[in-house]
């Protein structure tokens, strides 16, 4: 959790406003002049990003020539000249940045403003960084952005459903959220993702019906979940929901629909890392993404690191314009993703296809993506399963945890079976339980869990 998320959780919003202007004062003059270009680039106004981002690119590689050892050795080795040279700098994978964590951290860290952040459980690859908090506040600025295109107006009271941990004294009074107050960044209330089920859902759903929220933020499992349980029941959510913002996970079209459908708005999406590289949002039901000219500089590089033309599927590399303490320069997010070009001074993603976790391997370690696989086709299983999670651990083999239906037989398995071995030459097993979770800590649902890392 980052050092902004953290006074944001436990400060009082009166005095989080008086710590934030007291500690981050040039932070804050950054956000607010970050906020006033993305109001420009909403506008229409583009004729200024290539410049913008040309002075914030060689702003931050002569930077990290300057202070971080690995930066140094990569530019010498390869004789990069500089900035007309940027793209013979080799791409920074998770992998890289174990290896070389010292070397990238820069030698003037201790002068500023950062803390330590994680990401990548909910992937099987963890990684630590280091993360300024400008970074934080650049990130409050985008998503305020983004509810701005969703119809946001002053007033509105935006909501989140995450994994936020609610201590035990609170969930014995029937509350399984938290309040953060009313301007916090990314929702006023956060409802948890920890504590959701049949038990307690109405808890969620009639605080929901009182709360009457305007905008919704939050995983697409939680959020569907919640959904489904309503549709089941027959339970209604307040009107006047001006939209769903999606994030954090992958989220398949099935869970769009049955979101749509109950919170009777449109659905968003929204795509980035702690990693603060790359924040990406949709306009609209094509759910393109456009990445902020702002936030990064995107690349989508074939396994040789050339660009991919457009329709091509690519890995998503970006780099970050605001970490000082630990510069990520052409860093493989380990997504892939269909190119779109570059459209009023954004990069598209015609879409994120997931991570390269997010594929199935056969025996020979060929790839099938699992959106293809599962909810590209039409199982008469799916009526006969409460809940099923997949998990891999060598190519060639997949193991089924399922929760059954009351109509749950050895045919559905046999048809699982089957596609599987017709459409990815994998051999499925199974495991059958009464019930089980399958969030990380975070509260994230891991529908499909990839061990194997050698992909």
């Amino acid at each position: 959790m980052s050092v902004i998320a953290i006074i944001d959780q436990y400060f009082p919003q009166w005095l989080r406003q008086i710590y934030h202007r007291l500690k981050y004062p040039q932070e804050l003059v950054e956000m607010h002049e970050v906020a006033m270009l993305l109001d420009q680039y909403g506008t229409g106004s583009t004729d200024w990003i290539p410049s913008f981002q040309q002075e914030k690119l060689g702003a931050l590689i002569e930077y990290a020539i300057r202070h971080c050892p690995y930066y140094q050795r990569v530019f010498a080795y390869h004789n990069i000249r500089g900035l007309s040279e940027w793209t013979k700098i080799p791409c920074l994978t998770k992998a890289l940045i174990r290896e070389n964590y010292r070397e990238l951290v820069s030698n003037c860290v201790n002068q500023i403003r950062h803390g330590i952040c994680n990401t990548g459980g909910s992937t099987g690859e963890p990684l630590e960084f280091r993360s300024t908090a400008l970074c934080s506040f650049i990130d409050i600025a985008h998503q305020k952005f983004q509810f701005k295109l969703m119809g946001y107006r002053p007033g509105d009271l935006v909501v989140c459903f995450d994994g936020v941990s609610v201590p035990s004294a609170v969930r014995k009074r029937g509350r399984f959220w938290l309040d953060f107050g009313k301007h916090a960044p990314y929702g006023s209330r956060h409802y948890s993702a920890l504590y959701f089920n049949d038990e307690n859902a109405l808890n969620y759903i009639q605080d929901i019906q009182r709360t009457r929220p305007t905008i919704l933020r939050g995983y697409p499992s939680f959020l569907s979940e919640l959904a489904d349980y309503c549709e089941k029941h027959a339970l209604r959510m307040p009107h006047g929901i001006k939209g769903v913002e999606l994030t954090s996970e992958v989220a398949y079209a099935f869970q769009v629909e049955t979101i749509k459908k109950i919170f009777d708005c449109p659905v968003y999406f929204q795509y980035g890392h702690s990693e603060t590289c790359v924040f990406a949002y949709t306009i609209d039901d094509t759910y393109e993404y456009f990445c902020s000219p702002v936030y990064g500089l995107i690349e989508v590089l074939d396994d040789d690191q050339r660009p991919v033309a457009i329709g091509e599927i690519g890995h998503v590399v970006a780099t970050g314009f605001y970490n000082r303490a630990m510069p990520f320069i052409r860093y493989d997010t380990g997504d892939m993703a269909v190119y779109g070009g570059v459209r009023n001074g954004a990069v598209v993603l015609q879409k994120v296809m997931g991570r390269t976790q997010d594929y199935v391997l056969g025996p020979n370690r060929q790839k099938t993506p699992i959106t293809g696989i599962v909810f590209g086709l039409h199982y008469k299983a799916f009526r006969n399963i409460v809940k099923w999670q997949i998990e891999q651990n060598v190519p060639g083999e997949v193991l089924f945890t399922i929760r059954k239906g009351e109509e749950y037989s050895i045919r559905d398995e046999r048809e699982i079976v089957e596609i599987f071995k017709k459409q990815a030459n994998v051999h499925a097993s199974f495991r059958y339980v009464e019930d089980f979770d399958g969030r990380t800590p975070h509260g994230k649902f891991r529908f499909f869990i990839q061990n194997y890392l050698g992909s």
